[in-house]
């Protein structure tokens, strides 16, 4: 998903493209994007975090961060986009409540307690004024980026760190429609990473090296990882035919997922294009096309969302003056009605904004209220979606 914030204190809009993996920062000024650095001068940051204790305040964020990782396994916060959407029972780091709010607890160096705050769409002092989703905000960097004018349909491939989205739109004069999108949550590069890193635990386990098992042992597995990573990029000790396979069944749920969102597409462009076999899957089913690689991934999300910051500010250039952002609902809405089952009023990728008029009846004699209660979600039923809204419904006259 992607933010973007506005700051209390200054009138500028900032894109922020919150990965699982690297995070970028961008702003709409003087009809530019500006990416913004990091300490090192770098537009794309490691989205690591270390966290120490109170009596060793220090907080070490991005590249510091990863570098010291596998020194501090116990204390170092990462992936954590991911766990702003799951459960906390499916976390790796314990979740307590303080003051009301979630904390990820984290084991420090001198075994004292320390927190962090992970709270959803909230960062200090930045309201948010709008969220687009990862391939949406790609589509507008590239569209702006090859200055399309004339119908064009666009295939979004983005395959982050920790969640995939495909996306297909349309860009005509300026108007980019969202026609469909789809996309996997809990499939990402790390899985790819994971396919690697436990090729190579059973591997050492099956040479009797060592007498525990390294897959609890948090520095050891954080320094593997890291190794796996880098044998991924270099394919070195790891081949090329080796990774593919281990992964094949990844590779092959990707497609699946692009499959179901495409039925036309006259160019495809994507983040996650240094895999070369997933270059191949794409280019495959294309009948040939070569898919677009002249922006860089790793920005693009940042780089467009900074442009919608801009629009929305007033702050648009000529090259932005035409643009109209027709975006889709990603998954169905839907109004609780009774015993747990729900209407859906607002089907997955719809055209947004949209009104939807419904009529209901009350289910008691004299009833003068009514809750309406919507969720998101593709189930019918209540408790496997999401609540994101209610509301009391007063002046009901009352009839038996």
């Amino acid at each position: 998903w992607h933010c973007l914030k506005h700051s209390a204190v200054s009138n500028t809009v900032i894109g922020i493209d919150l990965k699982t993996t690297y995070s970028c920062v961008g702003a709409y000024i003087n009809g530019q994007v500006k990416l913004i650095a990091n300490d090192q001068g770098n537009s794309i940051t490691p989205s690591w975090v270390i966290a120490f204790s109170d009596a060793h305040p220090q907080r070490l964020v991005g590249e510091a961060a990863k570098i010291q990782a596998a020194r501090n396994a116990d204390g170092t916060i990462w992936k954590n986009r991911f766990k702003l959407r799951r459960d906390i029972e499916f976390l790796h780091r314990k979740v307590v409540n303080k003051d009301g709010n979630p904390h990820i607890q984290v084991k420090p160096r001198d075994e004292e307690k320390a927190y962090f705050i992970n709270a959803q769409r909230c960062i200090a002092g930045l309201n948010v004024i709008r969220i687009i989703s990862e391939p949406t905000a790609a589509a507008i960097a590239y569209g702006l980026h090859k200055k399309c004018v004339m119908n064009k349909n666009i295939l979004v491939y983005d395959l982050g760190g920790g969640t995939f989205d495909v996306s297909i739109l349309t860009i005509d004069n300026g108007t980019f429609e969202v026609c469909a999108t789809t996309g996997d949550s809990l499939l990402g590069g790390e899985d790819f990473d994971h396919g690697v890193v436990d090729f190579f635990i059973k591997l050492i386990l099956k040479k009797k090296k060592y007498n525990k098992d390294i897959s609890k042992d948090n520095k050891t597995l954080g320094k593997l990882h890291k190794e796996c990573q880098r044998a991924k990029r270099t394919l070195k000790p790891l081949t090329k035919a080796k990774f593919e396979d281990l992964n094949m069944h990844l590779f092959t749920r990707t497609l699946e997922l692009v499959k179901m969102t495409l039925e036309d597409s006259d160019c495809a462009s994507w983040r996650g294009n240094r895999v070369p076999k997933i270059q191949q899957f794409v280019k495959d089913l294309f009948n040939g096309k070569e898919p677009k690689k002249d922006f860089n991934p790793d920005e693009a999300v940042a780089y467009g969302a900074a442009i919608q910051g801009g629009i929305l500010n007033g702050e648009g250039g000529e090259e932005t003056k035409e643009i109209v952002l027709l975006d889709v609902v990603t998954l169905r809405l839907r109004v609780h009605v009774l015993g747990g089952i729900m209407d859906k009023p607002i089907l997955r990728n719809s055209t947004i904004p949209r009104r939807k008029m419904k009529t209901f009846f009350t289910v008691s004699d004299n009833q003068s209220i009514a809750t309406v209660k919507v969720f998101q979600g593709e189930s019918s039923l209540t408790k496997k979606c999401h609540l994101i809204g209610m509301s009391d419904s007063k002046g009901i006259r009352p009839a038996p």
